[in-house]
């Protein structure tokens, strides 16, 4: 391509796609609906409305310590050791019940040399091996107008000692 050609198709598209915005603000006076995506991609807005109540899920790890006490650690602790913006897919791919996924896939933590890194991790963390494991996951609700936190339980995976 030469320079006039180049030239002039980059003075095309900046012409073309301002035009392209106003017809997309045109559509939506009009009343019509979003052209996605068809003329622009769309911009992530926001989900939550005011006044709607906040969802989220916590696991906790209820650690069974030889001596018959319970230690509960949250899930941002026992996974420290992974960077934090991989926690949520650990969880999802390797700590989630099948009740709650659909498939036995998401429980890879079951397979022997998962299980014994866990083991491992938590005899890191609390200084003995435990007996049992259970992996608590809990629905949270939190009222943004009075700030009250609502848990339910959802389900729990439980492993003994491999």
């Amino acid at each position: 391509m030469n320079r006039t050609r180049i030239r002039r198709l980059f003075w095309t598209l900046a012409v073309l796609l301002p035009l392209q915005y106003a017809l997309v603000g045109l559509v939506q006076l009009g009343g019509g609906r979003e052209p996605w995506p068809l003329l622009v991609m769309p911009g992530f807005k926001a989900t939550w409305h005011e006044g709607m109540p906040l969802l989220s899920q916590r696991v906790t790890f209820a650690i069974h310590r030889p001596d018959g006490t319970i230690q509960r650690l949250p899930a941002d602790t026992v996974l420290a050791v992974l960077p934090y913006s991989h926690h949520r897919a650990m969880l999802e791919h390797f700590f989630r019940p099948a009740s709650l996924s659909g498939t036995p896939e998401t429980e890879r933590i079951r397979h022997a040399d998962a299980r014994r890194w866990l083991w491992d991790r938590i005899q890191a963390l609390t200084g003995s091996a435990p007996v049992q494991v259970n992996i608590v996951w809990e629905a949270l609700r939190i009222d943004p107008k009075t700030g009250a936190l609502q848990t339910q339980p959802l389900d729990t995976l439980t492993l003994q000692r491999p």
